[in-house]
């Protein structure tokens, strides 16, 4: 015959924790916008939670068994974005993120991301409804994209390619009558 232990019930309840991801179209978990960096250097990590009423968090970053605790804010104009500041890394490196509840201490949503880019605040430049134009750090084996505006098609002289040489002008063929 088993006996029970004398003590506090065992509570089977679990703790339902969410996935870290990027956003996307999916709103119902919490996700990174982005990662920049201040004029002072310090990370900054834009996040974006289910709804306004969404718990009261930090944000831990975990690189290689030193964790690294951020302070995180709601954005009063945006109440569903979270910007989370502290210490900054380096790129490229796998990094465990999760958000712990202030409440009580639980993990909210965790996932794994290696920074790729930042985007750099320009210092001296208040912020303004346009933003300052800013400088994208990518680490060395990410490809940089850039979005030019098609150039112009060829020139209607009859130079073109090379402006120092004539070319012929092509024979129309015979005239009809």
């Amino acid at each position: 015959m088993a006996r029970l232990r004398n003590g506090p019930p065992v509570s089977n309840k679990r703790t339902l924790i969410a996935t870290l991801g990027y956003c996307g179209t999916d709103g119902a978990r919490p996700c990174i916008e982005s990662f920049n960096q201040d004029d002072a250097g310090f990370l900054m990590v834009n996040l974006r939670v289910p709804d306004r009423s969404y718990a009261d968090f930090y944000l831990t970053i975990n690189r290689a068994g030193e964790l690294n605790r951020y302070l995180c804010q709601k954005d009063e104009a945006v109440p569903v974005n979270r910007t989370c500041i502290g210490r900054n890394l380096p790129l490229g490196e796998m990094l465990e993120f999760s958000l712990i509840a202030f409440a009580d201490e639980q993990v909210l949503a965790n996932g794994q991301f290696a920074i790729i880019g930042l985007l750099l605040a320009t210092p001296g430049v208040e912020a303004t409804e346009e933003p300052a134009m800013t400088e994208v750090v990518l680490a060395e084996d990410q490809p940089l994209l850039l979005d030019f505006p098609t150039p112009p098609g060829p020139p209607s002289s009859s130079s073109y390619p090379n402006p120092d040489e004539s070319y012929p002008t092509p024979d129309p063929g015979p005239a009809y009558p």
